[in-house]
Protein backbone atom coordinates (compact mmCIF):
# COMPACT_ATOMS: atom_id res chain seq x y z
CA UNK A 1 0.00 0.00 0.00
CA UNK A 2 1.46 3.67 -1.00
CA UNK A 3 2.05 6.02 1.71
CA UNK A 4 -0.43 9.15 1.37
CA UNK A 5 1.89 11.24 2.54
CA UNK A 6 5.68 11.59 2.17
CA UNK A 7 7.59 8.45 4.08
CA UNK A 8 8.48 10.84 6.87
CA UNK A 9 4.85 11.17 8.29
CA UNK A 10 4.21 7.05 8.12
CA UNK A 11 0.57 8.17 6.78
CA UNK A 12 -1.04 5.62 4.86
CA UNK A 13 -4.17 6.03 2.31
CA UNK A 14 -6.37 3.10 0.70
CA UNK A 15 -5.67 4.09 -2.37
CA UNK A 16 -2.73 5.48 -5.33
CA UNK A 17 -4.96 7.25 -7.38
CA UNK A 18 -2.17 9.84 -8.01
CA UNK A 19 -4.08 12.79 -9.57
CA UNK A 20 -3.39 16.21 -10.62
CA UNK A 21 -5.38 18.91 -8.64
CA UNK A 22 -6.40 19.36 -12.77
CA UNK A 23 -7.56 15.76 -13.20
CA UNK A 24 -9.73 16.20 -9.70
CA UNK A 25 -11.58 19.09 -10.97
CA UNK A 26 -12.63 17.11 -14.16
CA UNK A 27 -14.57 14.93 -12.26
CA UNK A 28 -18.16 15.26 -13.50
CA UNK A 29 -20.18 17.33 -10.62
CA UNK A 30 -23.57 16.07 -11.57
CA UNK A 31 -23.21 13.29 -9.34
CA UNK A 32 -23.08 14.72 -6.42
CA UNK A 33 -27.08 15.26 -5.93
CA UNK A 34 -26.54 13.61 -2.38
CA UNK A 35 -28.36 10.41 -2.92
CA UNK A 36 -26.86 7.03 -2.21
CA UNK A 37 -25.90 6.30 -5.21
CA UNK A 38 -23.60 9.07 -5.29
CA UNK A 39 -21.53 8.13 -1.94
CA UNK A 40 -19.12 6.20 -4.47
CA UNK A 41 -18.59 9.24 -5.91
CA UNK A 42 -17.65 11.25 -2.74
CA UNK A 43 -15.76 8.42 -1.86
CA UNK A 44 -13.59 7.88 -4.87
CA UNK A 45 -12.72 12.11 -4.85
CA UNK A 46 -12.21 12.50 -1.29
CA UNK A 47 -9.02 9.71 -1.87
CA UNK A 48 -7.70 11.55 -4.96
CA UNK A 49 -8.06 14.66 -2.80
CA UNK A 50 -6.13 13.17 -0.35
CA UNK A 51 -3.61 11.67 -2.53
CA UNK A 52 -2.92 14.76 -3.77
CA UNK A 53 -2.65 16.09 -0.19
CA UNK A 54 -5.94 18.68 -0.23
CA UNK A 55 -6.63 17.81 2.46
CA UNK A 56 -10.04 20.06 3.08
CA UNK A 57 -11.34 19.08 0.40
CA UNK A 58 -10.67 15.07 1.45
CA UNK A 59 -12.83 15.91 4.32
CA UNK A 60 -15.39 17.54 2.69
CA UNK A 61 -16.03 14.84 0.12
CA UNK A 62 -15.21 11.63 2.64
CA UNK A 63 -17.78 13.68 5.15
CA UNK A 64 -20.27 13.28 2.58
CA UNK A 65 -19.12 9.67 2.02
CA UNK A 66 -19.88 8.75 5.15
CA UNK A 67 -23.07 10.60 5.77
CA UNK A 68 -24.69 9.33 2.76
CA UNK A 69 -23.16 5.55 3.92
CA UNK A 70 -22.53 5.59 7.43
CA UNK A 71 -21.09 1.77 8.32
CA UNK A 72 -18.40 1.79 5.46
CA UNK A 73 -15.27 1.12 6.86
CA UNK A 74 -13.03 2.60 4.29
CA UNK A 75 -14.48 5.73 4.37
CA UNK A 76 -14.54 6.10 7.76
CA UNK A 77 -10.70 4.99 7.89
CA UNK A 78 -9.81 7.36 4.77
CA UNK A 79 -12.01 10.36 6.91
CA UNK A 80 -9.90 9.31 9.64
CA UNK A 81 -6.57 9.52 7.47
CA UNK A 82 -7.83 12.92 6.03
CA UNK A 83 -8.16 14.63 9.44
CA UNK A 84 -5.08 13.29 10.55
CA UNK A 85 -3.42 15.23 7.74
CA UNK A 86 -5.13 18.25 9.07
CA UNK A 87 -3.55 17.54 12.59
CA UNK A 88 -6.99 16.98 14.20
CA UNK A 89 -6.40 14.06 16.04
CA UNK A 90 -9.12 13.78 17.90
CA UNK A 91 -11.41 13.50 15.13
CA UNK A 92 -8.90 11.11 13.37
CA UNK A 93 -8.90 8.78 16.29
CA UNK A 94 -12.66 8.93 16.60
CA UNK A 95 -12.97 8.12 12.96
CA UNK A 96 -10.36 5.38 13.08
CA UNK A 97 -12.47 3.55 15.78
CA UNK A 98 -15.50 3.74 13.84
CA UNK A 99 -13.98 2.02 10.76
CA UNK A 100 -12.80 -0.57 13.38
CA UNK A 101 -16.20 -1.03 15.32
CA UNK A 102 -17.18 -2.05 11.70
CA UNK A 103 -14.58 -3.65 10.61
CA UNK A 104 -11.96 -5.09 12.89
CA UNK A 105 -9.10 -5.88 10.51
CA UNK A 106 -9.35 -2.88 8.49
CA UNK A 107 -5.66 -1.86 7.96
CA UNK A 108 -5.60 1.44 7.15
CA UNK A 109 -7.55 2.14 10.02
CA UNK A 110 -5.10 -0.28 12.28
CA UNK A 111 -1.87 1.26 10.96
CA UNK A 112 -2.72 4.68 11.05
CA UNK A 113 -4.29 4.71 14.92
CA UNK A 114 -0.98 2.75 15.70
CA UNK A 115 1.11 5.27 14.32
CA UNK A 116 -1.06 7.89 16.09
CA UNK A 117 -0.86 5.82 19.16
CA UNK A 118 3.10 6.33 19.04
CA UNK A 119 2.96 9.64 19.69
CA UNK A 120 3.08 11.08 16.00
CA UNK A 121 1.50 14.32 15.10
CA UNK A 122 0.38 12.76 12.59
CA UNK A 123 0.27 9.06 11.43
Amino acid sequence: MPPWLPAQDGLRFEDDAHLSSEQIALFPKWVTDGTPCSQPYHYNLGIAQGTAENFSAAVQELTTAVKLKPDDAGAQANLGAAFAGLGETEQAILHFNRALEIDPGNALARENLDALRRGSSRP
